[in-house]
């Protein structure tokens, strides 16, 4: 949280990454492979209505026999990212929605990757940040 007005919040994660495909030095081998993390914030502060921002931030790999799918959900808002074979890049996912000071709110986060069976298809998938702000 920002000392200065408690209105941000940014957490980092070191490893939260999966991956699949025996060629990869974490990879499972296994086809299908996914990993999920929660967040509850309360709203707390001056009654008037804003809006909280989540904003994921990571990077996906995927050879030509894999793909990724990245998905996000509060407040009854889904947000999916697909990351089709071939795939080298960063990404910023963005769910915004009204807040209502008082309440409180989840945020879910679900990282998979999949391998086309019989390929030996690589991906690779992480989560380095969440950004979470109320403006």
């Amino acid at each position: 949280m920002a000392k200065e007005d408690y209105q941000a919040l940014t957490t980092t994660f070191s490893k939260f990454e999966l991956a699949t495909g025996k060629n990869l030095e974490k990879g499972s081998g296994e086809c299908d492979v996914t990993r999920s993390l929660s967040m509850t914030l309360p709203v707390t502060g001056p009654a008037q209505a804003r809006k909280l921002g989540f904003y994921v931030q990571g990077y996906a790999w995927t050879d030509q026999d894999a793909s990724a799918q990245l998905t996000l959900r509060g407040n009854g808002q889904v947000k999916v990212q697909r990351f089709p074979a071939g795939s080298d890049e960063d990404y910023v996912l963005a769910l915004e929605f009204p807040v209502t000071p008082g309440a409180t709110y989840t945020m879910s986060v679900q990282l998979e990757v999949h391998q086309n069976p019989g390929t030996g298809g690589n991906a690779y998938l992480n989560m380095s940040t969440i950004d979470s702000q109320i403006t």
